[in-house]
């Protein structure tokens, strides 16, 4: 885990996630994220990966683990698996802990 970060609140309250942080999530440019505020007002901030449209209320958030699994599922080609594999590790998560499943073609 990362160190704390600190972020400055822009003039349209718009607060950048520090690169660091972006890297421990898996986030990329124009993904989707959810704040929400317990009762001792702390801030969490997760990937959110479907958002209903009227609700605003995350359909499925996924976890760091089912993100890296996923990311080797999509993988059709031995090098979309090492593109994969670099994204996990750079998620903060070990790569030989998921496994490769080859899709049915």
């Amino acid at each position: 885990m990362p160190d704390d970060q600190i972020a400055r609140i822009g003039a349209r309250g718009q607060v950048v996630i520090p690169a660091s942080i972006r890297r421990l999530l898996g986030l990329q440019t124009g993904e989707t994220v959810v704040f929400r505020v317990d009762d001792q007002r702390n801030v969490t901030v997760s990937p959110a990966v479907v958002i209903a449209r009227r609700s605003r209320v995350p359909v499925k958030q996924y976890s760091q683990e089912e993100v890296a699994q996923l990311l080797i599922d999509s993988a059709y080609t031995s090098e979309e698996e090492e593109d994969a594999r670099k994204k996990i590790a750079s998620m903060g998560l070990n790569p030989d802990n998921f496994r490769h499943y080859e899709p049915d073609v």
